[in-house]
């Protein structure tokens, strides 16, 4: 099983690593560096991740990657899908 990340989570976690390495550089790479070793373990266990009830979205996942930042994923036979990267509290469309 192969790790995709959307073009939307990329975006997303972008913006989050530039917003913390605005004040926290090494916060931010820290950040990453935890992001993708949650995240590595997907492949091999795509239902660690609790099955989101928040937007309604059949087969997404949830996984908290670091305080207050959730992945929102999905997976099939072949792959997982890295959806949105957010807030705990943000709204996600």
């Amino acid at each position: 099983m192969r790790l995709e990340w959307s073009a939307l989570a990329r975006d997303d976690l972008l913006a989050i690593i530039t917003a913390i390495a605005t004040d926290k550089p090494t916060a931010a790479r820290k950040f990453k560096i935890e992001v993708d070793a949650r995240v590595s373990v997907l492949p091999a266990f795509p239902e660690i991740g609790k099955e989101s009830t928040r937007y309604g979205v059949a087969g997404l996942r949830e996984l908290v990657v670091h305080t207050n930042y959730v992945v929102f994923y999905r997976f099939d036979a072949v792959r997982v899908e890295i959806v949105a990267v957010i807030h705990a509290h943000r709204k996600w469309p």
